[in-house]
Parts: C-alpha cells; sequence; structure tokens
C-alpha cells in the first residue's frame, strides 16, 4: 500500500489553489500531519479487512477536512488527495467532479459520515487493469 506524504499533500493543495483560486500558503503542518497519519494509522491497527483502499481514501479526506489544516481549499485538497490515493494505489475514481464534490462537502459537514464516505468511494471506484508488458522488448499495442 502507498500513502501520501505531507510534502505531496502541500505540493497538491499549492495546486488546487492554483488552478481554482483561494489563498495559499499558512499550512498547520501538525494538523496535516496528524490527518495523514490516520490512514496509516488505521492500516496499522484495525482488523479483519476493514483497512481497505476505500476506507483508507476516506480517512485521507475526513482528516483534511476536519482537521482544516490550510487557510484555504481544505475540501479541494482532501478531494485531491484522496483521488491521488486511489490513483497510486491502482485504483480509479469513476464519479464526476460534482458528484465527488457534494460528496466531500457532505463529509465536511457531517450530512454523510467516514463510513458512508468509504461506502460512496468503493461504490465509484475501478481497479485498473496494468498495462501489458512488452515482450522481447517490443511495445505491445493495445
Amino acid at each position: 500500500m502507498k500513502f501520501i506524504d505531507a510534502k505531496r499533500a502541500v505540493a497538491i493543495h499549492d495546486m488546487v489553489i492554483a488552478e481554482h483560486g483561494g489563498v495559499s500558503g499558512g499550512c498547520d503542518m501538525g494538523l496535516l500531519e496528524s490527518a495523514l497519519r490516520r490512514p496509516i494509522n488505521i492500516a496499522a491497527y484495525e482488523k479483519d479487512g476493514v483497512a481497505d483502499v476505500p476506507r483508507l481514501a476516506a480517512a485521507y479526506c475526513y482528516g483534511i477536512v476536519k482537521n482544516q489544516p490550510f487557510i484555504d481549499g481544505n475540501k479541494r485538497a482532501a478531494a485531491a488527495v484522496f483521488e491521488l490515493f486511489l490513483d497510486v494505489n491502482d485504483y480509479e475514481l469513476m464519479a464526476d467532479d460534482v458528484s465527488t464534490m457534494n460528496a466531500v462537502i457532505a463529509l465536511a459537514d457531517g450530512s454523510l459520515s467516514e463510513r458512508a464516505f468509504s461506502v460512496w468511494i468503493k461504490d465509484n471506484i475501478e481497479l485498473e487493469k496494468p498495462a501489458p508488458k512488452p515482450r522481447n522488448g517490443r511495445k505491445i499495442e493495445p
């Protein structure tokens, strides 16, 4: 399992702010590190298969929207971080941006629980198929 570190999360936040506007800078690294440690702790300590990829992605998003480590753009950054987590672990989020942000907003305002958000993620992802491996050094065309 691959996890997201603070350096990458800050870079994601900066990209989100540059693309969509808002106030950049001003990150409370303690709050960010706390949010980013949640999925790692869940993976280490939860038993019985509860710590699957959707559960951990939800933990990233929940941690960031609740801790509010950035001055601005916390929900947007949280969405980008959980989607990157899915991507680096070979899953693709199939929901459109509007549906995704509606779910993140509901998570942030408490109308959607972290567990329900995890189910929403599970219902909206697909495992990416690995690219075919080249044979004899030749490229394989799809």
